[in-house]
């Protein structure tokens, strides 16, 4: 998503005599960056939420995300000045990423242990499948704009998807080559859905 944010942006909101220019697109690329950052801790906090909730524990996610929306305010103050909506994205990220930690962090005093050494196994084998798919992205995407160029939908299109559907399939086979576990399960869900038989009746 941070890769392809430019051809994204371009080919979803830019269009020939539209309002959203070619400026617009940089400086909503420029925040989207920052907000990518967070990502990872945003999906997380969902899941460590419902183990304190499976403990009958509602109060201790809705302090901590307080503790959150303090520490997006400060940082949003503070880098609002030097990164304008950068800033506010990448404070988002920030408080998001606190937010995840401290949830971590009480989770385990609640539990005694989280399996910190196999989720920072799986963290590492998931950044070295990111970062190389990432690259792969950034290398299609600039091949298809010099041979292309990005002045028609249908140039745009070619770049956002072929990069974009290229680069995962490379990640997947990473993923793959690496034994990442979640890959072998998302893989596993996949197939039961698409090749399932119909119950019969319907």
């Amino acid at each position: 998503m941070g890769v392809l944010a430019v051809p994204f942006l371009r080919f979803m909101f830019q269009f020939s005599g539209g309002m959203f220019t070619a400026e617009n697109v940089l400086n909503t690329a420029f925040a989207l960056y920052f907000y990518c950052i967070g990502i990872f801790a945003y999906g997380a906090i969902h899941l460590a939420s419902r183990a304190f909730y499976a403990y009958q524990d509602t109060k201790t996610p809705v302090f901590l995300g307080a503790v959150a929306v303090a520490v997006n305010i400060v940082c949003s103050l503070l880098l609002v000045k030097v990164l304008a909506q950068g800033g506010l994205a990448l404070a988002y990220s920030i408080a998001g990423i606190v937010n995840f930690l401290l949830l971590m962090v009480f989770l385990r005093r609640k539990l005694g242990s989280v399996d910190g050494r196999h989720i920072a196994v799986s963290a590492l084998k998931t950044l070295f499948a990111s970062t190389v798919m990432g690259l792969c992205a950034f290398g299609l995407s600039f091949l298809s704009g010099r041979l292309l160029g990005t002045a028609s939908k249908f140039a745009q299109g070619v770049q956002l998807i072929g990069a974009g559907a290229i680069s995962v399939l490379i990640f997947i086979l990473i993923a793959k080559a690496i034994h990442m576990e979640e890959a072998d399960a998302f893989l596993a869900m996949m197939k039961r859905r698409l090749f399932r038989h119909r119950e019969p009746g319907r």
